[in-house]
């Protein structure tokens, strides 16, 4: 076993980098870092921490996989020596990711083998990491112009100015600081989640309390309570995600759906 040491969030959701020299000094063999953060969309000041851990002589891993596809994720100008991503993100397949190891970085392989250049042992998926060539090239299309990020940005930014006009004690998770164009982590008071996401299934809109991987848990969001935020609000945060399919009739619906559904909840919640 190894011992984990976590570092600090502000109350916005942004790593507390200032806090990692003093573990840094406790004889730490990786930093891990995520890009952004998966359930607030929140980006972390990744240089800064590279930077850090290099002045240490600590080697850096930084989990892309909110980010690319998204935000232009550079391997050469981030410093890491390992990142990762998955193909899932960006349209590719499932079940198919990507750990880029920089050349004379420290690595032994979980699974050992000839395969993938030594890297990972088993027969490789070759229509999974065909699929995923694919997606990247595509993403890396959208990605140069802009345009799609930019427009996806512009329909998060109506979605939650939407719902803050149309109902009463909303709160939206990491405003204020840089966050993904796609992702919008918020909550309507202390309402809670399960609610909120019944009446969205009832009109035939996805969203979710939390981020995938924690898809079913009853818990509290482990990220919003790193962040100070009480526990009756996290149990309330659900988490929209746009894509490229999404469209400003999707954010009209979604606005007005849970303005017909959610208005007399929250009217007897402030009235209690």
């Amino acid at each position: 076993g190894v011992d984990v040491c976590e570092l600090p969030v502000d109350g916005r959701g942004v790593i507390r980098a200032a806090a990692l020299p003093a573990l840094l000094q406790e004889g730490a063999a990786l930093v891990s870092v995520m890009a952004a953060n998966n359930e607030t969309g929140v980006i972390q000041p990744v240089d800064e921490i590279v930077r850090l851990a290099q002045t240490a002589g600590v080697p850096v891993h930084v989990d892309a996989t909110q980010m690319a596809g998204r935000l232009p994720v550079d391997f050469a100008a981030l410093g890491a020596r390992f990142v990762s991503a998955s193909a899932h993100k960006l349209h590719g397949p499932k079940g198919v990711g990507v750990l880029l190891v920089k050349k004379g970085a420290p690595f032994a392989p979980l699974l050992p083998g000839s395969q993938e250049r030594r890297r990972r042992g088993g027969t490789e998926n070759l229509p999974g990491i065909a699929g995923f060539a694919v997606a990247a090239r595509l993403a890396r299309v959208y990605l140069a112009s802009g345009d799609e990020m930019a427009r996806q940005a512009a329909m998060r930014d109506a979605l939650e100015a939407g719902l803050g006009e149309a109902l009463p004690g909303l709160r939206v998770f990491g405003a204020g600081v840089p966050r993904l164009p796609n992702t919008s982590c918020l909550a309507f008071g202390a309402l809670d989640a399960e609610i909120v996401l019944m009446r969205l299934e009832k009109a035939g809109i996805c969203a979710s309390s939390g981020s995938a991987c924690s898809a079913g848990s009853t818990d509290p969001s482990h990220v919003l309570l790193a962040m100070g935020v009480p526990e009756a609000e996290a149990r309330a945060a659900v988490r929209f995600s746009l894509g490229r399919d999404t469209t400003p009739r999707d954010i009209a619906t979604v606005i007005d759906t849970l303005r017909s559904s959610l208005s007399p909840l929250l009217a007897d919640a402030l009235a209690a």
